[in-house]
């Protein structure tokens, strides 16, 4: 998904602006292999091909050292004392920074602080989640926790529908990270709004597995616009983008489900065959064995026969 997104992009480059092509392909080919946010000291990540793709670098990069980290304290402590060490070691990541450049932080290295905090944050929820499950509510309270999911899931939507002022971002993001927390520890403690209808759950499911695939497509789509509509109005560009990124996201996984369908087939008809062989094998082995048996009685028939002829003919 991540290279036929980037080599859509190269395309588009290609065919709409080949005089500066190696001027951004060059700056670009680290995001190739998401690996454009490993360097903190500068903030680079916006000539990245993908600059959305910043998130995937940065999560990559967290879990190279959150993922060791979170292996050797499980085995001492609870999870959730674990994710508590893991925010403490990104405040003092984020003091050594602060003080080593004097409060001249560089883009990269917000972001990944932002990745790492929210990572810890999502597992932090996810074990508070574990334990308001196993706690008992009076009908006030639950009533409570579903009215708090709705809001927790419709406050971020809105405000991205919402005008806003650009100087407003940082507060909007925080409101909405807040709100992810507490929407997900209290569906995840099945606190909140229980929907019953399959068809509704379907759905819901089905635009959750294609969230990826939109997030990596609808830059290529802002992309190709910024080339072949530069005064296209901000209303339209949403508009053509969320149809065309949603659109994208369809038939890429309609065709990754028939190419993974067709690599399943594949592979059971392959053991198929392998355990026909070895079926094939195993009555081939058996009739041999059978034959060699066979020709052993027939061979001792032949050798006591000859034995009998021995013994009649000293007789006579």
């Amino acid at each position: 998904m991540h290279f036929i997104a980037i080599v859509a992009v190269l395309i588009i480059i290609a065919s709409c602006d080949k005089d500066n092509f190696v001027k951004k392909l060059l700056p670009g080919i680290t995001s190739i292999f998401l690996v454009q946010m490993i360097v903190v000291y500068h903030g680079n990540f916006e000539k990245a091909l993908i600059v959305p793709e910043w998130y995937l670098s940065s999560m990559i990069i967290c879990m190279l050292i959150m993922v060791p980290i979170f292996l050797a304290f499980r085995k001492l402590m609870r999870g959730v004392f674990v994710v508590l060490i893991l925010l403490g070691v990104l405040a003092i990541f984020a003091l050594v920074f602060v003080l080593v450049t004097k409060f001249d932080l560089k883009p990269n290295m917000i972001f990944n602080m932002r990745a790492w905090g929210e990572m810890n944050l999502s597992m932090f929820s996810y074990y508070l989640s574990i334990y308001i499950s196993k706690k008992t509510y009076g009908n006030g309270i639950n009533i409570l926790l579903k009215i708090v999911e709705i809001v927790a899931y419709c406050l971020p939507v809105i405000l991205g529908i919402i005008p806003i002022s650009a100087n407003n971002e940082p507060i909007c993001m925080t409101i909405t990270g807040a709100c992810a927390f507490v929407a997900i520890f209290i569906t995840f403690a099945n606190k909140g709004n229980i929907i019953k209808s399959e068809k509704v759950n379907f759905v819901f499911g089905y635009l959750g597995s294609i969230s990826l695939p939109i997030y990596i497509f609808h830059p290529v789509i802002i992309i190709l616009i910024d080339y072949i509509w530069e005064n296209c109005p901000k209303y339209a560009k949403y508009l053509i983008v969320f149809i065309s990124a949603l659109g994208l996201a369809f038939v890429y996984r309609i065709v990754a489900d028939f190419l993974n369908k067709k690599i399943q087939e594949r592979k059971k008809k392959k053991e198929i065959e392998q355990n026909n062989e070895k079926d094939n094998d195993m009555i081939k082995k058996k009739e041999n064995e059978e034959i060699n048996e066979n020709i052993n009685v027939n061979e001792n028939k032949d050798d006591s026969d000859s034995k009998n002829n021995q013994i009649l003919d000293k007789e006579n």
